[in-house]
């Protein structure tokens, strides 16, 4: 075996388990893991529970017979891929609605703790993108705020507990995904900012907290800045070499985002997206999911290597600071019985979300009163939610039902008319969503006291921002509907804010909507 055949697969991280049961491992990662790939992240359909996770994680450590990074995204609440058995928290916006960045402290620990304790000793989080596109359907709540000094204190809190038990830390999108309105899981997102506006705002997270020297590890953003670069930041020698390296001064592993994602997979195909992004100064290429397209991206990497497209000096520069992390990576958890005491830290999770709920009244109506009747309006994908709500109002209100807005109109009027208050569910990712503009014109006629409770993004309650209570919940966790429910009930609630600059106050939305 030649030398490019022994390095070139150490320049991978994959995703295993694909279509298949939760905790399979399958056949393919034991495979790549013999080839050399440098590590594995961890999704949902990797955990069953945390012994299992544990038990599975030692058997690929004991398998590669050396250190492996192991990693996953666990920003917070919905959006931590490790859940049951876990604790999973609040998501970083409600984190900034709570005011406290103390939370974010405490939040950091515990996942430190936890993840460390099974054996991930590599965190993809915090996100530092500065979420200023109320149209983004993919960061949002995953953002601390649109305030680029928000997102520094907050996140500067967050990783300094991640480091207490000392987890890597990976910081992302970088060069920035606030200011897309698309996914770049299912397009490439273009954002026209004059460069000077970018860098004022979207790179200055970056730039600081990475000069505190607070981050191991940048993970990179499928998002082109024509402005900056013609090419998207996952490829852009710009932004990887340019930026991040020469002018920030960051030395430490970059690794891609997943190149299965359609910004780069439909755009400029796996093997060139490989090529283009490892040239551009990524040390590391992550592919999630197939297989087949992890066997087509090591085999891109090999061949480019070979040719000498990709110059020796930049394989072994790559292998340096691969080499260095891995060196320091902490031992495999030996110690079981830490896991067979693991616990949820429910108290944090009740805490954090009873402190970060959004509520402002434009009308005295809270608590509801016991002779008050209840209709709760709901899609359909949040029926769960709905009947939670139900559950929990019905002993104290006189009457209390549910209904789905895929009914007609005239029958949503005709029921809603025979109810004191009506509260309506939303989960938006966009401020123009259809149904959001459809709710709006069936409340406004029907007059009634209304309740919004956005169980997502909070941008949908600027639509909504004539209704009697708005309440934003920063997702859906079960404790942070509970928290919902308790201020509905008792009329209490923090003096949390809401982290946009585009914030409902009263019956009118400061600032423009863009």
């Amino acid at each position: 075996m030649g030398w490019i055949d022994e390095v070139a697969p150490r320049f991978f991280v994959f995703g295993f388990g694909w279509n298949q049961p939760n905790g399979a491992l399958g056949k393919e990662i034991h495979e790549f893991i013999r080839y050399g790939i440098s590590g594995v992240d961890l999704f949902p359909r990797n955990l069953s529970d945390p012994v299992q996770l544990w038990v599975e994680l030692n058997h690929l450590v004991n398998f590669a017979g050396r250190k492996l990074i192991i990693a996953t995204d666990q920003e917070g609440g919905g959006f931590s891929s490790l859940k049951y058995g876990f604790t999973v928290g609040v998501p970083p916006m409600a984190l900034r609605a709570g005011n406290d960045p103390e939370l974010a402290r405490r939040q950091g620990e515990i996942f430190s703790k936890e993840l460390s304790t099974v054996g991930v000793n590599t965190i993809f989080a915090p996100v530092l993108d500065v979420n200023t596109s109320i149209e983004n359907p993919i960061i949002g709540i995953r953002s601390f705020s649109d305030d680029p000094d928000d997102v520094i204190l907050y996140a500067e809190k967050f990783m300094e507990g991640l480091k207490k038990h000392n987890l890597k830390v990976c910081v992302k999108h970088f060069p920035g995904h606030g200011p897309t309105s698309e996914d770049s899981h299912e397009d490439l997102p273009i954002v026209r900012l004059l460069e000077e506006e970018y860098r004022a705002i979207h790179l200055k997270p970056f730039n600081q907290i990475i000069k505190n020297d607070l981050v191991d590890m940048v993970m990179t953003a499928h998002v082109l800045y024509p402005s900056v670069d013609d090419k998207p930041g996952t490829i852009s020698k710009r932004f990887i070499t340019t930026i991040l390296r020469e002018e920030i001064g960051f030395d430490g592993l970059v690794i891609s985002d997943c190149l299965e994602m359609r910004a780069m997979k439909e755009h400029y195909g796996i093997e060139k997206a490989t090529v283009e992004a490892f040239n551009a100064g990524v040390d590391l290429i992550l592919i999630s999911h197939s297989p087949d397209d992890q066997r087509k991206s090591m085999s891109a990497l090999k061949d480019a290597m070979e040719s000498g497209f990709i110059p020796k000096w930049k394989i072994e520069k790559s292998l340096e600071r691969l080499e260095r992390f891995l060196n320091d990576l902490p031992e495999f958890p030996e110690d079981v019985e830490k896991i067979l005491d693991f616990s949820k830290d429910k108290d944090f999770e009740n805490l954090a979300s009873s402190k970060s709920v959004f509520v402002l009244e434009r009308k005295r109506v809270l608590p509801l009163k016991p002779d008050r009747s209840v209709i709760i309006l709901y899609s359909k994908s949040d029926e769960e939610k709905a009947e939670f709500f139900v559950e929990r109002l019905k002993t104290k209100v006189v009457r209390i039902e549910r209904m789905d807005v895929d009914e007609d109109d005239t029958k949503i009027l005709e029921t809603c008319s025979n109810f004191d208050t009506i509260i309506l569910l939303t989960r938006s990712k966009s401020k123009s969503s259809i149904e959001i503009l459809r709710m709006k014109n069936i409340l406004k006629s029907i007059g009634k006291e209304s309740i919004h409770i956005s169980l997502f993004n909070p941008y949908d309650m600027i639509l909504l921002d004539f209704t009697t209570v708005s309440i934003a919940s920063f997702g859906s966790e079960e404790h942070q509907l509970e928290a919902v429910a308790k201020a509905l009930l008792d009329g209490r609630y923090p003096n949390s804010v809401l982290p946009l600059r585009w914030s409902v106050r009263g019956d009118r939305c400061d600032g423009e909507i863009p």
